[in-house]
């Protein structure tokens, strides 16, 4: 059984494979919960990035925003095998 710890550096070098190689240095650990996804136990964890500029919207680089990107990513307990990564969307009210 692996750590939140250990699961977080899977994420992390799960993003770095897919996304981009540069996107660890700015990865933060936004929110952890362990709960079943599908038949499997495992860590869900949301990872925050850095909004590349050329993401950002016209106001965000006006203001000077340091916009972050959000990532929900599922590892498996025993395994330490990345199950998902989806986009989290972040409701403001």
């Amino acid at each position: 059984m692996i750590t939140v710890k250990e699961a977080i550096k899977a994420a992390v070098a799960f993003a770095e494979e897919v996304l981009d190689p540069a996107i660890a240095v700015t990865a933060r650990l936004e929110e952890v919960s362990d709960e079943p996804v599908g038949n499997r136990e495992a860590w869900v964890l949301t990872l925050s990035f850095a909004k590349e500029s050329w993401m950002m919207s016209t106001v965000e680089r006006v203001q000077g925003a340091h916009g972050r990107e959000y990532k929900t990513f599922a590892v498996d307990k025993e395994t330490g095998r990345v199950l998902s990564m989806k986009i989290r969307q972040l409701a403001f009210s």
